[in-house]
């Protein structure tokens, strides 16, 4: 399984900013895997009474990503949606893809992939106590326990902002 970008949360309040009335979020298990395209496509249309579907250009759906754009234009004309579908978007000449912003976030090319995100890269998680040797030092720190199932950026040092109690601070983050 792919390593996360960003948490539903977060996706949901980006949603509504963009003025989304209704996310459904459906959980992938096994069942859901196991789904031919058509059931899939067929489930979504009649359980949220669609009219129409917005998909990307190389759009795959079903078991084993077998369905592709061809099937669903087939299938919009069977189950009377209509299909729009979003040519690839491009940021300096390279597709934007979520495998890409992956890729970015772990090279460390973390401007790179905020250009993808259009959005700066954020990860969120909990202040835990450590070893205090930043305080002994002179500069306290914090650990944060964060979500394993995140991507993390390659070890380095970066700059980065923290945002604790809703105010903003410049920060300097050891990964690694």
């Amino acid at each position: 399984m792919p390593k996360l970008i960003m948490s539903n949360d977060y996706k949901i309040k980006l949603f509504e900013e963009l003025g989304i009335d209704i996310v459904n979020l459906v959980e992938f298990n096994e069942e859901i895997m196991h789904i031919t395209p058509e059931d899939y496509i067929k489930n979504i249309i009649t359980a949220n009474n669609v009219k129409g579907l917005i998909v990307g250009f190389n759009h795959r759906f079903g078991y084993k990503n077998s369905g592709d754009i061809e099937l669903l234009k087939k299938l919009s004309v069977k189950y009377k949606f209509e299909l729009y579908v979003i040519d690839a978007v491009k940021v300096n000449e390279e597709v934007v893809s979520s495998t890409k912003i992956r890729e970015y976030i772990s090279e460390g090319e973390i401007v790179k992939a905020d250009r993808m995100l259009t959005r700066p890269y954020k990860l969120s998680g909990t202040v835990i106590h450590g070893k205090q040797n930043g305080r002994k030092m002179g500069f306290p720190t914090a650990n944060i326990d964060y979500d394993k199932n995140f991507v993390l950026p390659k070890a380095g040092v970066y700059y980065t902002k923290v945002k604790y109690e809703n105010k903003l601070y410049k920060g300097i983050t050891n990964i690694g």
